[in-house]
């Protein structure tokens, strides 16, 4: 699951927040014998700054 959030900052500031949610059973990295699947986050934060030439 994908979650993307833009928000502008002013005329020239913008900022973009993308949240991704991965459930892979193939992946065995969680529990106390690390053999478990789990939930994965990937956060991403960017900062644009719009110009017009």
């Amino acid at each position: 699951m994908t979650n993307l959030i833009s928000a502008k900052l002013g005329k020239a500031l913008a900022l973009t927040w993308s949240l991704d949610l991965i459930y892979d059973d193939d992946v065995r990295l969680f529990g106390p014998n690390k053999n478990s699947p789990g939930t994965q986050l990937k956060s991403i934060i960017g900062i644009g700054f719009h110009v017009k030439f």
